[in-house]
């Protein structure tokens, strides 16, 4: 049996052990949080510095997470953030190397917020990363090769893009990155050098965030370019290791043309504009780091294209492109294209493939909507179906556009193309040909512009009209220091011609035009012109020149085939620059009648005045049936074929012909000039008979003349006035007679015979002059009603050696009547 003391005393001693138990669990848990409370409150205070033994060891935990990377650490902070539990590594002074030592990356600080779960389970899994202050430099080598190192000035190693994101997907797919959200960067300083341009575009204030999700690894930088007002530049670069692919995007914002020039062959055409540019370049990179296929959407403008530093500049609102480059076949690919400019605007689509030196690209391309709007060339704004353009650009070392053929479509219209414009110090030199199978002749002039070869234009604009117009070709050759050289040429069919203001228009015309230089050319083969009587004149064969068609009132030279009925062609010289029978009363109508054949040439000035200025022209040609009876009043005047010859001094028709059926060979003539007499003139041969004589209304009786002899007739034809004839003979072949004097000259025997014969309504003999056989007359014979004899008298009558009288023989039918003479001392 116990004692009830005993039995108390054990339980004093088990409840003592109990008490011992819970003040050793209290103090196991108190200490601890209490430490760590205590540890809390200091950092609420600011950072905390890790021991080096315990950086040493962060930085070996996480060299061993690097995979193919190293990293050294300059110290390691702790820090509290708001939020329960929210704690954070600061990494100072972090650098990461390649296997080779080399340096990758550089950071003044690098915070790592911490996972809570991880920390409970004593686990460092950062959950996100900020960095600030650092240097990223993306780098691209003579090569084409892209790299990406997060340092600042200090020379990184050498590594591919495609490398580079490869290292940082392994090591951010590492166990202890496993909660790892996002890598981010403020502050940036972000280099973009090129060694194969030499340009370097730096990025100040940079942003720059890091993720990884679903095993596809996307990094972002960006930001304001420096040294511009607002341009900005955003990177994407994209790693995707189940494909092993690595993409980069390039977003920019107002970036210079030629700064967008430089990413590639694929953009180098847009070195050409001065203008800011927006956009999104995005791409594939090969194993070695070169860019791949790309994609491309730019919006350019507003800006200008400049050829060379003297030519004005071609101003545009914006160009846009969409477009796609294969690097395989270096093929870009245009799925659009289009240009907004105050002068021009078109939609295009195409590709252009680039040599493999880079510098040049063959393009093909197919436009439509093209509007041109010129007011300087196009009176209206000239709009264009579509168009297809082959060519070749090259950049360097001399700027040249060469275009293989380009083909214009517009309402039926099918204009070519081909030419090359090259710019260098020297200037820009231009060489153009163009080629129209056809145009209506109206048509032509809507896509001639008003400044090109301007006068040549109105003159065709002003005189080339109706009917249709084949083969046009055009060249054009331009260079610095010279005169533009240009050759134009065409067939026309159809067309109507207005060469000169005061003549009818050339109906019908056939023929072809050419322009060479400042030298105007027109031929036409086929064409007429209606006289103002409404006959039909033939020019087919003419030719009109232009010397040189810069001036104001350029001289020409009008080369005429003429061919119609006489009246025509002659009323058509009465109008200026010829102004034929402008002086007196004769007109075309009285000359005669036939068909004229006749080549001529016109030398004029082209401007509107008097007489077309000082023109000087010649004709020759032939006359076929020719009939008179109004060029002699009275008279008929016919011949089968005559020769016409006309100059600024006289129109002359000349040839064999009858008059009053009187054979005779000689010339009319008409003198010409302000200064000529209101008449005509004629010299002609003829052999003279009493029935000659008597058919001009001359008859003698028969027993004062006979026989046939050689005579020369002149007739003076005043204009209204009565006509005048003069007949000079030597008598060879006739027989003359004065039976009462007994008297007579035998046909074998010569001298000289002269009249003066009026041969008006009532034809006279106004004067005889006889010198042969020993008489000597001088006097006149008056011609009874209707021609016949009516008296001879004589002023001088002398008979050697016995008679020298004045006196009058009066006829009586075939007999002489009476006599009165009288004897002279």
């Amino acid at each position: 049996m116990v004692p009830n003391g005993d039995t108390s005393g054990a339980g004093r001693a088990a409840a003592r052990r109990r008490r011992w138990l819970w003040l050793a669990l209290i103090v196991l848990v108190l200490v601890p949080l209490g430490a760590a409370g205590a540890l809390w409150l200091r950092l609420g205070a600011g950072p905390l510095a890790l021991p080096p033994a315990v950086t040493a060891r962060i930085e070996a935990r996480i060299d061993a997470a690097m995979v193919a990377n190293g990293v050294s650490l300059g110290r390691v902070e702790i820090q509290r953030h708001d939020g329960p539990g929210a704690l954070s590594l600061r990494l100072v002074d972090v650098v990461l190397t390649d296997a080779d030592g080399g340096p990758r990356a550089a950071f003044p600080m690098l915070a790592a917020r911490l996972s809570r779960a991880g920390l409970l389970r004593g686990q460092v899994r950062p959950v996100s990363v900020a960095l600030s202050d650092a240097g990223l430099q993306l780098n691209r080598d003579a090569q084409g090769r892209i790299d990406l190192a997060l340092t600042t000035g200090e020379a990184a190693s050498s590594q591919s893009l495609t490398d580079t994101l490869a290292r940082l997907d392994a090591m951010l797919s590492a166990p202890v990155f496993a909660a790892l959200d996002e890598v981010t960067a403020t502050g940036l300083s972000l280099a973009m050098a090129d060694e194969m341009t030499g340009q370097v575009l730096r990025v100040s204030d940079a942003q720059m965030r890091l993720v990884r999700r679903d095993g596809t690894l996307t990094l972002t930088m960006g930001g304001a370019l420096a040294a511009s007002r607002d341009a900005t530049i955003d990177l994407v670069l994209t790693r995707t290791a189940g494909l092993g692919e690595t993409s980069i995007g390039f977003g920019f914002s107002n970036l210079a043309a030629r700064d967008v020039a430089t990413i590639g062959p694929a953009l180098a055409w847009v070195d050409l504009m001065r203008a800011p540019i927006s956009g999104f370049l995005g791409g594939a990179l090969k194993d070695d780091g070169t860019l791949g296929d790309l994609r491309a959407a730019l919006d350019i403008g507003p800006g200008q294209l400049r050829l060379d530093a003297a030519t004005a500049p071609f101003r545009f609102d914006r160009v846009a492109s969409a477009l796609r480059y294969q690097a395989d076949t270096g093929r870009i690919s245009f799925d659009s294209l289009t240009l907004a400019a105050p002068e021009l605007s078109f939609a295009a689509s195409g590709h252009a493939d680039i040599d493999p030196d880079g510098t040049s690209y063959v393009a093909q391309f197919r436009m439509a909507d093209i509007m041109l709007a010129r007011p300087d060339l196009f009176a209206a704004p000239l709009g264009l179906d579509a168009a297809f353009v082959d060519l070749r650009l090259t950049l360097g070392p001399r700027l040249m556009i060469e275009i293989g053929q380009a083909v214009l479509r517009d309402d039926g219209l099918d204009l070519r193309l081909r030419g090359h414009v090259a710019a260098d110090t020297a200037g820009v030199t231009l060489a153009l040909d163009a080629h129209l199978p056809q145009v209506a002749t109206g048509q032509i002039m809507t896509y001639w512009p008003q400044r090109a070869i301007p006068r040549t234009r109105a003159w065709i604009d002003q005189h080339l009209q109706a009917g249709t117009v084949r083969g046009v070709d055009f060249s054009l050759r331009a260079g610095p220091g010279r005169r533009p050289d240009y050759t134009l040429g065409f067939d026309f069919d159809g067309v109507t011609l207005a060469p000169l203001p005061h003549l009818p228009p050339i109906t019908e015309g056939l023929g072809y035009l050419t322009l060479t230089g400042p030298r105007l050319v027109l031929r036409l083969d086929q064409g007429a012109m209606t006289a103002p009587g409404g006959g039909v004149v033939a020019l087919g064969g003419s030719e009109f020149v232009i010397e040189d068609t810069r001036p104001r009132g350029p001289d020409a030279v009008i080369d005429l085939a003429l061919s119609g009925a006489v009246p025509d062609v002659l009323t058509l010289l009465t109008a200026p620059p010829v102004r034929l029978l402008s002086q007196g009363g004769l007109t075309p109508a009285q000359i005669g009648t036939g068909t004229i054949t006749a080549r001529g040439q016109i030398a004029t000035r082209l401007m509107r005045q008097d007489g077309m200025g000082a023109a000087r022209y010649g004709f020759e040609g032939e006359i076929s049936d020719f009939a008179s009876d109004m060029l002699v009043p009275g008279r008929s005047l016919a011949a089968d074929r005559l020769q016409i010859v006309v100059d600024p001094q006289a129109v002359a028709i000349s040839g064999a012909a009858r008059f009053d059926g009187v054979p005779v060979s000689g010339e009319w003539t008409r003198a010409l000039g302000p200064d000529a007499a209101p008449e005509s003139r004629v010299a002609a041969r003829a052999r003279l008979s009493p029935d000659d004589l008597a058919a001009l209304g001359v008859r003698l009786p028969d027993w004062m003349l006979s026989g046939r002899a050689a005579a020369m007739l002149e007739l003076t034809l005043p204009d209204g006035g009565v006509p005048r004839m003069r007949l000079s003979s030597d008598l060879a072949g006739l027989r003359l007679a004065l039976p009462p004097l007994g008297w007579a000259l035998a046909e074998e025997a010569t001298g000289r015979l002269e009249a003066e014969i009026t041969l008006g309504p009532a034809p006279a003999i106004t004067r005889l002059s006889l010198d042969a056989g020993g008489l000597v007359l001088d006097g006149r014979i008056d011609l009874a009603d209707g021609g016949g004899f009516g008296r001879l008298v004589a002023d001088r009558f002398r008979l050697a050696p016995w008679l020298d009288v004045a006196g009058v023989v009066q006829g009586r039918a075939d007999r002489p009547r009476d006599r009165d003479h009288r004897r002279h001392a």
